[in-house]
């Protein structure tokens, strides 16, 4: 006698709510999804230039592969690379509203994914 299959459809159960493929990688790789600044952790231009013209030239090319810039040339010229990414990340950035935040529940099966 054959086993019943049971068919999965790889969705969550519950209710759906449509996520940015980074916040799954996110959730994924260990980072804290419910921060609200993503990678950058302020929204503020100037307190983020101060950070990145601190780092040394390692600590640059970390950041790089954290925000997915690549580190190519001088370190002048990767922290110029860095700023602008930064302007272009949240001049199309909208919060997400405390009802849609992950639970807990959602972290660990997100965790779970294979890649």
């Amino acid at each position: 006698m054959k086993k019943p299959m049971k068919q999965t459809h790889a969705q969550l159960e519950g209710p759906t709510v449509q996520r940015k493929l980074s916040q799954i990688i996110a959730a994924k790789s260990g980072l804290d999804v419910d921060e609200d600044f993503g990678c950058y952790k302020t929204k503020d231009f100037a307190e983020y230039d101060g950070y990145v013209r601190s780092l040394s030239r390692a600590d640059l090319e970390k950041h790089c592969d954290r925000v997915g810039v690549i580190p190519a040339g001088e370190s002048s010229l990767i922290a110029k690379k860095l700023l602008s990414e930064f302007k272009r990340f949240w001049q199309g950035q909208v919060e997400m509203p405390k009802a849609m935040k992950f639970s807990e529940e959602q972290k660990a099966q997100f965790k779970s994914i294979k890649f």
